[in-house]
């Protein structure tokens, strides 16, 4: 009577386990149904931000080539430093030049580059490179005036990659696999 009791047990047990697994695995299609376009969400997320950064990076660097190819240069020197403290209290020092125009005009202008510490001395001649069309829209020529021009580019430039990179890697890794959707497309719906 016990190998009985234990065939039914064991018989109820199986029973159970099926009806559980069955169950279990109607829950996680039912899972996967609710949340099947959350990744697509997430990859539209990604792609809309990596377009609006190579956007931004392409207006920015079409607007940095159109002032450098706009630029033109002069002779000048820097008349004055002016102190003027950020909001920490860090003293900076910016460059008062004076510049000549091909006119024989000259253009006095502070440039919005400071530094500590202070970067040129008074008296130092230096090459302007400025807007013909607003000569008060000078800057310093020199490798670092040109840099900071192509900071935003850089940048969003580089962080749209890395976004676009990120989706097509979110692409591949939640694209079904070819069984998946053979299995999808040959379940009835009920």
């Amino acid at each position: 009577m016990a190998k009985k009791n234990s065939t039914n047990d064991t018989d109820i047990d199986q029973d159970f386990d099926k009806a559980f697994d069955k169950e279990f695995e109607e829950e996680i299609r039912q899972l996967e149904r609710e949340t099947a376009g959350l990744p697509k969400i997430i990859v539209l997320v990604f792609l809309t931000v990596a377009v609006i950064s190579l956007a931004i990076a392409a207006v920015s660097a079409a607007s940095a080539i159109r002032t450098l190819s706009r630029e033109e240069i002069a002779q000048g020197y820097v008349i004055d430093l002016v102190a003027r403290r950020d909001q920490t209290g860090n003293e900076f020092y910016y460059p008062m030049v004076e510049y000549y125009l091909p006119d024989g005009s000259s253009k006095t202008v502070q440039l919005s580059e400071g530094s500590w510490p202070p970067a040129y001395e008074i008296g130092e001649a230096i090459i302007v490179a400025y807007d013909p069309d607003k000569p008060l829209k000078a800057r310093i020529k020199s490798f670092e005036s040109t840099m900071v021009m192509w900071v935003l580019p850089t940048i969003t430039g580089v962080l749209g990659v890395a976004f676009l990179i990120a989706v097509f890697f979110a692409y591949w890794m939640l694209k079904p696999a070819p069984a998946e959707v053979a299995q999808e497309q040959s379940i009835d719906p009920e």
